[in-house]
């Protein structure tokens, strides 16, 4: 008898078969060895083993042959996913005590079950997503003949039976690990086994679409995590590069100081989470890279990922990188998505192709990106997350996180320090106190990866903050007025707005009355290819010493390294303000203490009625202003001392529009409200009805909690412009007949696309639609802006059609 097929290709025109048996080994053995370095090999690979048990029937085998020979067929029409869950719930599940075999068995029905899309374990419907499987006809999805010839060509019962008790053994021995360091409590260890699950599904979705890339292109897909030749390579040409520095100053001498106690703190500790806390310009980012590349020697790490908050300084944060390491090729950025996805049913969708898996040895992204690889429900996000496991996980400036996110991150770096084998490292000035939020962060010991020492970080005190708030504010003129009349006294100076608006504003009242000087704009209303040009020509009009202004949003404060002579900011929080004065005098370029003003506007120059964090934390950052204004001495004299900071969390974390808000409140289609965290955990609610009492260990709504995730409430596009002629030649590529055929072709397209892309807000897209300003590619996955659109000084421009 003919074994049963799970693809059919044809490659240099030669028609290519794949059996079941032999794509379901390749998958569990690609997912066993995901999992093996944090003790999950034997629940991956038998996952991975029984995911297609549904391909084994004469409708699946119908189905295929007539979709490779080119008829129309529905895509997913043929159930092939239900098979595997139903064997494992009726052998390890029915009729039997809640237990260890129980919730491994629900985990690798989980994964079997959702590995072309998520299901909820229980619905807001309250329904179950495991009796759903169960309850269907078996004959509509021939269970009985499935099983039957799985069994013979694939994996004799015994085998699974065997399979099936190590699996178990991992999971109690994880559960066990979680209930000591949580306590037992019934949420935090329910949260923690639904992200096991997701890292199984996340294991078994990358090996499965590995196996079939490689299988229908008939090319090997590369895997390059790093090995301990690797780092060492790396170790060897960072460390030759940095004996180079001169110490004599002593801003140079207490850099090197910082970086020379992370190469050591990284060898001496293991897992778990760490801060590493050092004043602006105090060289974060290579005593940062040191420190990983040093701990990923020591303690056989998989990768390296540096998580930046905003998109604005990912390529200068990966240029710095990549200039400290050896194989330039293994540093993968990964920051947008030009690419629209859509969940589709289909074996291999050709676009999954040419999104990022996070599989080199270094890979650079966002903060947004990380979040979503933790809690979307789009299966490309699901498959990046077992790449996060051994990993060394450095978030940079993480006090941009938004608080409605607080608990689920939180527990997420507790998840993966001490259940996946991962390191994290909070890089910042400012951390917040997130030992004091609701689930708090389970820091290592010693916390901190340099102490500090005042000695040392006394160097850094380049600027003084001077208060200039008033109680009514200024309007975007009376701003204006107090630039000019700063510029008069020097010759660079930097202001920050809180919003594009007043940014945009401020920038075109200047532009117009400063002849005898250069004036600069900076938002995220510029593609990433014009922010960098325009940092470099400020950076060349700094060197200069030419009269200048630049007027920017806060897309600055987060590692951009220039450095002024004066600096104006907007109130906002401490944390940006602390980072504003980073961009002043930032090696004492200009000597002595340089000062940062810190100014209100009115409500008619800066509307934050919608922006009520920002709201918040300009509030709290007020009032300690006040405060210290009271008694400085209370707090050093220094409004960036650690008292000073510390005092502005407190302040924040009990502000009515942040205390209790850590939580993330969704609305369901039910209309009522839920907390997203609740439906990852117990999804309490929805589990009160008898029937649930006590049947299933996880009853997470993955599936409706992943569609909910968003990190930041307005929806954006991704829109590439015409920023330049590179740019115009891209989008004229992207809408050729060769793109929409050559695969190769279209991936460098992507990659190309990159730097000219910005994000668009729904209702600016709307807008830009309604006037045709907007060109979509003939299958809507590409979005390009119309060149009137775009301003080589200040980016988008949607004004000119729309008001």
């Amino acid at each position: 008898m003919k074994s049963h097929l799970a693809h059919i290709t044809e490659i240099n025109g030669e028609r290519m078969e794949q059996t079941v048996a032999e794509h379901s080994l390749h998958v569990a053995g690609y997912a066993a060895e995901k999992l093996r370095g944090i003790g999950l090999p034997n629940t991956a690979y038998l996952a991975g083993l029984l995911h297609d048990m549904g391909k084994c029937t004469a409708n699946y085998q119908e189905y295929l042959l007539r979709a490779s020979a080119g008829e129309e067929v529905a895509r997913g029409s043929v159930n092939h996913t239900f098979c595997g869950c139903i064997y494992l719930l009726k052998q390890y599940h029915a009729g039997r005590p809640q237990g260890m075999g129980t919730v491994t068995c629900e985990i690798i029905v989980y994964a079997v079950g959702a590995h072309h899309g998520q299901f909820d374990c229980v619905t807001p419907q309250n329904t179950s997503g495991f009796e759903h499987r169960l309850e269907k006809d078996p004959k509509e999805i021939g269970y009985e003949e499935a099983v039957s010839a799985f069994l013979l060509e694939c994996a004799p019962a015994e085998e699974i039976d065997r399979l099936f008790l190590l699996a178990q053994q991992e999971i109690a021995a994880l559960f066990e690990a979680f209930r000591a360091r949580f306590r037992k409590n019934r949420t935090q260890v329910s949260f923690l086994m639904g992200l096991a699950a997701r890292m199984v599904l996340s294991a078994v979705i990358d090996g499965d679409r590995r196996d079939t890339a490689e299988f229908m292109t008939g090319m090997p897909q590369e895997y390059c995590g790093g090995s301990s030749r690797f780092w060492a390579e790396q170790i060897s040409f960072f460390e030759q590069k940095v004996s180079c520095f001169r110490t004599q100053t002593p801003i140079n001498a207490a850099r090197s100081g910082f970086s020379e106690q992370c190469r050591v703190f990284a060898r001496q500790h293991g897992d778990g989470i760490y801060r590493l806390t050092l004043p602006t310009g105090a060289g974060k980012t290579l005593s940062a890279l040191r420190y990983t590349l040093h701990h990923a020697k020591a303690f056989h790490k998989k990768r390296i990922l540096f998580v930046i908050p905003l998109l604005s300084i990912l390529e200068q944060n990966s240029a710095v990188i990549r200039d400290y390491i050896q194989d330039k090729s293994s540093l993968t950025e990964h920051h947008s998505n030009v690419v629209k996805l859509f969940d589709t049913k289909e074996e291999l969708n050709q676009y999954e192709l040419l999104t990022d898996t996070w599989e080199s040895p270094i890979v650079i992204t966002t903060l947004v990106q990380l979040l979503n690889t933790l809690f979307s429900d789009k299966t490309g996000a699901v498959r990046r997350m077992s790449a996060l496991s051994q990993a060394v996980i450095v978030i940079d400036e993480v006090q941009s996180l938004p608080p409605k996110t607080m608990n689920l991150f939180t527990m997420a770096l507790n998840f993966l320090a001490y259940g996946c084998g991962a390191t994290i490292v909070l890089s910042s000035a400012t951390t917040p106190c997130f030992e004091q939020t609701d689930f708090p962060l389970q820091y290592a010991s010693p916390v901190e990866i340099v102490p500090y020492e005042p000695e040392a970080f006394v160097v850094f005190k380049r600027t003084e903050i001077i208060d200039k708030t008033s109680p009514y504010g200024m309007s975007v003129e009376e701003l204006a007025d107090f630039s000019a009349e700063v510029l008069s006294r020097v010759s660079s100076l930097l202001v920050i707005c809180n919003t594009k608006e007043s940014a945009l504003r401020l920038y075109r009242e200047l532009a117009h009355r400063c002849d005898d000087c250069r004036v600069f704009h900076l938002s995220t209303s510029m593609c990433m290819a014009h922010r960098t040009d325009t940092l470099k020509k400020i950076n060349a009009a700094l060197k200069s010493r030419e009269k200048m202004v630049c007027v920017s949003t806060q897309l600055v404060e987060a590692g951009v390294d220039f450095s002024f002579e004066s600096v104006i900011r907007a109130a906002a929080g401490m944390d940006n303000i602390a980072q504003a004065a980073g961009r002043c005098n930032r090696s004492n370029d200009f000597g002595g203490i340089r000062p940062v003003y810190v100014v209100n506007l009115n409500q008619e120059a800066e509307k934050l009625g919608m922006l009520r964090e920002i709201a918040a934390a300009q509030r709290c950052a007020l009032q300690l202003l006040h405060r210290f204004a009271q008694n400085p001495d209370r707090y050093e004299r220094d409004l960036l001392s650690g008292e000073s900071v510390a005092e502005y969390y407190r302040f924040l974390f009990q502000d009515a529009d942040i205390k209790g808000k850590f939580g993330f409140p969704q609305r369901l289609p039910d209309g009522t409200t839920e907390d997203l965290f609740d439906l990852l955990a117990v999804n309490l609610r929805h589990i009160e009805r008898p029937e649930f009492q006590g049947k299933y260990f996880l009853n997470q709504a993955f599936l409706t909690a992943g569609h909910l995730f968003q990190v930041f409430d307005e929806t954006t596009t991704d829109v590439i412009v015409p920023y330049n002629d590179e740019a115009s030649k891209l989008i004229a590529d992207l809408f050729s007949e060769k793109s929409a055929y050559d695969l190769a072709f279209l991936k460098r397209c992507v990659e190309r696309a990159k730097p000219y892309t910005i994000q668009v807000f729904q209702y600016q897209i709307q807008k830009l639609s309604d006037y045709g300003m907007l060109s979509l590619t003939p299958d809507k996955r590409f979005t390009a802006l119309n060149k009137q659109c775009y301003n080589d000084k200040t980016g988008l421009v949607i004004e000119n059609f729309i008001y």
